[in-house]
């Protein structure tokens, strides 16, 4: 008796725990619900023009970018917004009158319409306090819209939208009408969301596949789901040498190729999100987790916003219109979601920054921003995936980009003369820019790439080798100047008929100031150190936008550009190596020869001198006279010196000649 009485206490007190243990998991399912419902309530604009942007840039939920046409969902709808998509609205049809269902089209894939209202409407009436909070005629309209949808579901040509795109927003909208869904409006949702496979799905990918199960979960009231789901979540958040964060803090996807603008950009997106969501909760994400996520945010991401745009060298192959505006909004709905659990502050980078990872380099002011982007054979430079950045051939063969005012370079992509993207040295054979979705054709077929960050000096090379075309390109950033240098420049194709090293190529704004060997616009000066004439030109130029997204309209654009670049000579250039040498000087006030002294622009080595300062590039072991005193490497390497202060970093050896 003494047996069976123990073992049915024990019996009653495993039961127990079960049963507090399941209690403890349905409220605190409920807690992360709450949490859910109140990020996706946010309203992240922050007044009337705001959110008037949100919807602009959103494309109004069209846009060919998931943070920004997640823009839409992410602010209360303007009045005359809600007016006009509560209005395009067929109660007949249960559909949207003004949306394409039969559209194909992989990008903007005009279907996808009707679920990005359905959830934008969804916030519209399920948020406290909104002024359509549980509108009978609005939550009428909602069930119908749900029907429309189960009734014959368009299926996207892009896997992308299928998988990712429709129960991402399909998921939000379900959570928020969960108590008050039908049975069948349940059960065709599940079916939905069941559409999020993971397969072979990494990075980014599986973090959006993931998010979407964890909106299944709470649907279903399945704590043990969603608690997998975000281990899955948790999982990314590592440093890696394959996709994902880097060492250095910049952020791959597709290979090793730097990804800021388009996964880099999600990522950070999503992991704001779901961290505010689990924060506080029994899935909470680690101390250190959270760490590593403060340091891509701090160290790397944030990098690559200026005063209201991102970064073009930094935008990858998302150069569609409004694209600068649209990341930097999404960056700070991130940075808020961020903030809501303690994680962001408002303090802004300063000074110099390079991502040894990522061939590329960032140098900030408090007046102004400028990077640098190059590739090797160990990253990639260019994607042309979904036929989108199709001129984008030449974009990080040494690209050097200089912001004074922020969107300098917004939206002028269909009118970029593509052969002359400022810094970067380039060929004509007679042929179109390529545009081969190839590992092979993507890579510069040179290791001999890198940076050095020291103090408030910043010095990136790279050796170019690619498609006949070789060049040694160094370029050295300081407070008040940037220099760049270009050595053993040749050709080595019959077909190659002009080589152009570009300066800029900018919205024109007023009239530029021309001389022999300098050209002044818009604050900047543009100066040529050794006596090479600059080439400038400034007026309209035309393009079309499908060569950046091949779904918008092949309407001409045109718009007044400046443009500046130095004509290499190409029999030099075939005889034996041709050079170059400029200086950029950002807030100029007027026209003066820079102070910039050059020790040495050969095949083997490049160095300068400037207040103080001696920064040189060793393509080979030798040296170089500096006043009195010697600097010596070697091998190849980067070297930056003042007084006492000696910074190195070695380089892969170039190619041999």
């Amino acid at each position: 008796m003494r047996f069976r009485f123990c073992h049915t206490r024990l019996v009653l007190i495993c039961l127990a725990a079960v049963l507090l243990s399941s209690v403890a998991s349905a409220n605190d399912l409920d807690k992360i619900k709450a949490r859910f419902l109140d990020a996706v309530w946010t309203d992240f604009s922050r007044d009337s023009a705001s959110r008037e942007a949100f919807m602009s840039i959103s494309d109004h939920g069209m846009a060919n970018d998931a943070v920004m046409h997640q823009l839409y969902v992410e602010a209360s709808l303007p009045a005359a917004e809600y007016e006009r998509v509560v209005g395009q609205f067929d109660a007949a049809t249960c559909r949207w009158r003004d949306v394409d269902y039969a559209d194909m089209h992989p990008g903007r894939w005009h279907p996808s319409l009707h679920v990005m209202r359905l959830c934008a409407l969804a916030k519209e009436y399920t948020r406290p306090g909104g002024p359509h909070f549980h509108d009978p005629e609005l939550g009428a309209l909602l069930h119908k819209a749900l029907k429309g949808w189960y009734g014959d579901t368009p299926i996207c040509p892009n896997w992308w939208s299928n998988e990712i795109g429709i129960p991402k927003r399909f998921g939000a909208a379900l959570v928020m009408l969960s108590d008050e869904l039908s049975t069948e409006e349940y059960n065709e949702g599940v079916k939905v969301m069941d559409r999020a496979l993971f397969d072979r799905k990494t990075g980014q990918n599986l973090l959006w596949i993931a998010g979407n199960h964890i909106m299944k979960g709470l649907l279903t009231s399945d704590y043990d789901w969603v608690a997998q789901m975000q281990a899955k979540i948790a999982g990314l958040i590592a440093v890696s040498d394959a996709e994902g964060i880097q060492k250095d803090w910049s952020f791959h996807q597709h290979g090793h190729q730097l990804q800021f603008g388009n996964y880099g950009l999600a990522f950070l997106d999503g992991i704001a999100f779901w961290m505010r969501v689990f924060d506080g909760t029994s899935l909470d994400f680690t101390p250190e987790q959270k760490d590593i996520i403060r340091n891509y945010f701090q160290e790397g991401i944030s990098w690559g916003f200026y005063r209201g745009t991102m970064d073009t060298n930094f935008r990858g192959r998302h150069l569609f219109p409004d694209s600068g505006a649209g990341k930097w909004l999404a960056f700070n709905v991130a940075k808020d979601n961020f903030k809501a659990c303690g994680l962001a502050g408002d303090a802004e980078p300063f000074g110099a920054r390079y991502f040894p990872c990522s061939d590329c380099g960032v140098f900030r002011t408090n007046n102004w921003y400028a990077s640098i982007r190059m590739h090797s054979r160990r990253v990639i430079g260019v994607e042309f995936t979904n036929r989108e950045n199709m001129g984008g051939q030449f974009a990080a063969d040494g690209a050097l980009l200089l912001l004074q005012d922020g969107p300098e370079y917004d939206n002028i992509f269909p009118v970029w003369d593509w052969r002359k993207v400022p810094g970067t040295t380039t060929y004509e054979d007679g042929k179109p820019l390529r545009a081969e979705d190839t590992h092979r054709s993507k890579l510069n077929d040179s290791d001999h790439v890198g940076g050095l960050a020291a103090d408030d000096v910043l010095c990136a090379t790279m050796e170019l080798e690619r498609d006949g075309l070789h060049a040694f390109k160094s370029t050295f950033f300081f407070p008040g100047i940037i220099v760049n240098m270009g050595s053993d420049i040749r050709v080595s194709r019959d077909e190659i008929t002009r080589v152009t090293t570009a300066v800029e190529q900018n919205f024109l704004k007023g009239e530029p100031i021309v001389g022999h060997q300098y050209a002044k616009h818009n604050k900047a000066l543009y100066y040529s150190l050794d006596s090479k004439p600059l080439s400038v030109t400034a007026g309209p130029q035309s393009g079309i936008w499908t060569l950046m997204e091949p779904s918008l309209p092949p309407d001409t654009v045109t718009d007044n550009v400046f443009k500046c670049w130095i004509e290499q000579d190409l029999d030099v250039c075939r005889e034996g190596g041709d050079t170059y040498a400029y200086a950029v000087i950002p807030s100029c006030r007027r026209i003066k020869s820079p102070q910039v002294k050059i020790l040495a622009n050969t095949k083997d080595c490049q160095a300068i001198r400037y207040a103080g300062w001696v920064c040189a590039v060793f393509h080979q072991p030798g040296s170089i006279k500096v006043g009195c005193k010697t600097i010596e490497a070697d091998g190849p390497c980067i070297i930056i010196q003042k007084g006492r202060l000696i910074k190195t970093v070695p380089l892969p050896k170039p190619n041999a000649r």
